[in-house]
């Protein structure tokens, strides 16, 4: 009884070469995902702490405009900002409109003057101070 017992074969234990090599691959697979979304959420914090600063530089400058006593004359108007560390570049196109009383101001900003689109575009309707 003894001796039949000693004779039956051990099963092994554990996992073979392949196995190991696919659920690193899977795993691998996993993580690489897992830093392309993570680099992907990094970029798209940083356009939208630009997208905001540049839209706070626009409001700024329409603000501007309507704290002046000076009703300003149709025209372009261009200059740079410094918002959160940076240089922001922004123009403002002033047209007049059927009512002689009110402008209407359409600002943009970017980053820099030759940005082929601007992080942030405002449109504002200015009333002649009384």
């Amino acid at each position: 009884m003894f001796a039949a017992a000693q004779h039956i074969p051990r099963r092994p234990h554990g996992f073979t070469l392949i196995e190991v090599l696919v659920a690193l691959m899977i795993v691998s697979v996993a993580l690489a995902a897992v830093v392309v979304q993570g680099s992907r959420q990094a970029q798209n914090a940083t356009r939208l702490h630009d997208r905001t600063l540049a839209q706070w530089v626009a409001q700024n400058k329409i603000a501007e405009q309507q704290l002046s006593p000076l009703f300003p004359s149709p025209g372009t108007q261009h200059g740079s900002a410094k918002m959160g560390s940076r240089e922001w570049q922004w123009r403002m196109r002033i047209t007049a409109t059927e009512d002689k009383d009110v402008h209407r101001l359409d600002v943009e900003v970017r980053r820099q003057a030759n940005d082929p689109r601007p992080l942030a575009a405002l449109v504002a309707y200015l009333g002649h101070p009384q």
